[in-house]
């Protein structure tokens, strides 16, 4: 923390009295009547360490991999990574093509397979794949949690969590590994 937030009140408080006042007494009364200000004095320094680390995070992978680590473990990065929790994107194993039959189907025609070729090669053909066989999921990245860290009393801390610091519109989905 910077000297500026510095301050010894105690010293203040007396250093402020003139000179024929500087008694045993007096230094005594003054140097209690600034404990109070020390102690919110301090409240401010802790208040103002926990507003700069909250500053500090933004929603890039590492920075929040390196908040949930801090809050959830009381040793932080210091635990092996296997113990660690991780962020991991959705990386989709097929490459989906999304079509369109370009009309409306006919009722006696919506039972009926269709083949579908691709418009360059005629012999190739395309086949459809569910969302899941395609690996498109609705979730962003996934939190991988180590079981050490109990989801049923933490889970919802962690979602406000992510929520607060990972972009708007980003879906995530908190697991166990």
């Amino acid at each position: 923390m910077s000297a500026i937030y510095e301050l010894d009140y105690s010293k203040l408080a007396v250093e402020l009295l003139p000179t024929f006042l500087r008694n045993s007494r007096i230094r005594t009364l003054m140097r209690h009547s600034a404990m109070a200000m020390s102690r919110l004095h301090q409240l401010f320094k802790i208040s103002r360490a926990d507003d700069l680390f909250r500053e500090s995070i933004d929603s890039s992978i590492p920075r929040l991999e390196f908040l949930l680590n801090t809050m959830f473990y009381s040793d932080g990065l210091v635990a092996g990574y296997n113990h660690r929790i991780i962020i991991a994107g959705n990386k989709s194993k097929t490459t989906a093509m999304h079509i369109w039959l370009g009309g409306v189907m006919q009722d006696e025609d919506e039972g009926k397979p269709h083949d579908l070729y691709t418009d360059t090669e005629e012999a190739e053909q395309l086949y459809l794949y569910t969302a899941n066989e395609a690996g498109e999921t609705v979730v962003d990245f996934i939190v991988k949690v180590p079981t050490v860290v109990d989801l049923d009393r933490e889970e919802t801390r962690m979602r406000a969590v992510l929520k607060r610091y990972a972009l708007p519109g980003k879906e995530f989905q908190i697991v166990y590994y």
